[in-house]
């Protein structure tokens, strides 16, 4: 709800993610109010600054930037260096125009198109700042990205991509006979049996020295009965429905040449979860794990929890300074880090968790070099 401020609307404020759209310079107050399974109710307020002029935000206070159109800076368009690439069983190639920049305000859009080149290659998503080329061929290829800032203003930039290779068998067999590849199934893992029992396999590392590899295909060679290869004919793909137990899965990788190579991952499932999805989905707090003298035992809130776009960690400390909030998936992968500075004893944060597969991770809270604590999380 609005407490104070220049009246704007909300256009449902039982969502957890509001969008505020025709705001008015001035300063506004809002109030978020939450409750648990529980019935247990907890508050908090936001500022919002509707400035002419941009300033530095701290982590509780957004600001609006007010432009006058006819002193507006065009954006600096930058399509990334020329490269060369080397025709490839994928044939793909990287389009990155993040590092586009607006002196005076944000890159609001971006366009890429093909403005030269053989008559394949399509780009996979053109409106995005980074996006892929795929099809690709021998050849010359200009690709152009349009950048379009926040006032509407536009620039452009063009990069080169020269496409290198063979095409047939024959040519890439040296004299002295076929290198034959090398395949790589990825270290031996030990996973946790979770609420997703799945483990990534990961090829992608084979090579072939003398040529490109063509073709992967997995097989499972020993283990439970349970757990199979999703996709077998892909170079990272996933293994699933995994049970305890010692799996051993297979990739034979083939060159553009017709030979191949094998090998071999050893996937040990450990059961080590004692709670089961029900308990773990009404989990909404957990306790500081004291690393010194100086913390206080403490709330700390995660929530929506089970949630699907954004979740938000809540807590109380008396340790600050340089934090971090680590995301790990079940098989013990990092998948994102939030750094910030704490400065106050209660703070929390919301991060997006859209980007992430389903399933169940661990979120760790580490507070300068005194405090730790992790807790659980489902991504439905």
């Amino acid at each position: 709800s609005q407490v104070s401020g220049p009246l704007v609307a909300i256009s449902n404020n039982g969502a957890s993610i509001q969008v505020l759209h025709n705001m008015e310079e001035g300063r506004y107050t809002f109030r978020l109010i939450v409750m648990d399974n529980n019935n247990l109710s907890g508050m908090d307020s936001l500022l919002v600054i509707v400035n002419k002029k941009i300033i530095i935000a701290d982590t509780s206070i957004i600001v609006v930037e007010k432009h006058n159109l006819s002193t507006n800076q065009s954006p600096v368009a930058n399509a990334g260096a020329d490269k060369a690439v080397k025709l490839s069983y994928t044939n793909r190639a990287l389009l990155n125009a993040t590092l586009s920049t607006d002196a005076d305000g944000w890159i609001k859009s971006f366009v890429w198109e093909k403005i030269s080149g053989p008559t394949s290659g399509n780009i996979e998503i053109p409106d995005q700042g980074k996006t892929f080329v795929s099809d690709l061929t021998n050849g010359e290829y200009v690709f152009r990205v349009t950048a379009t800032d926040n006032l509407g203003a536009i620039a452009n930039d063009d990069m080169k991509i020269t496409v290198s290779g063979v095409i047939t068998v024959q040519a890439v067999v040296p004299a002295n006979g076929n290198n034959r590849p090398v395949a790589d199934a990825g270290a031996d893992r030990v996973v946790a049996l979770s609420y997703t029992n799945q483990c990534l396999l990961n090829a992608t590392m084979s090579t072939d020295t003398d040529g490109w590899i063509n073709s992967f295909s997995w097989k499972k060679l020993s283990g439970p009965a349970s757990g199979s290869v999703e996709n077998m004919n892909m170079g990272k793909t996933w293994a699933r429905n995994l049970s305890e137990g010692v799996y051993t899965f297979r990739v034979t990788v083939k060159d553009n040449a017709g030979d191949s190579a094998y090998d071999d991952i050893i996937i040990t499932v450990n059961k080590t979860m004692k709670q089961t999805i029900a308990n773990i989905t009404s989990v909404n707090q957990a306790s500081l794990t004291p690393m010194s003298s100086e913390m206080i035992q403490a709330k700390i809130m995660l929530y929506p929890n089970p949630a699907t776009n954004a979740v938000t960690l809540q807590y109380a400390s008396v340790a600050n300074g340089p934090s971090m909030i680590n995301v790990y998936d079940m098989a013990g992968k990092k998948v994102k880090t939030i750094c910030f500075e704490k400065a106050q004893q209660e703070e929390h944060h919301s991060f997006v968790i859209s980007d992430l597969i389903k399933g169940l991770y661990l979120v760790e809270l580490k507070i300068g070099d005194k405090t730790r604590s992790t807790m659980k999380f489902i991504k439905s």
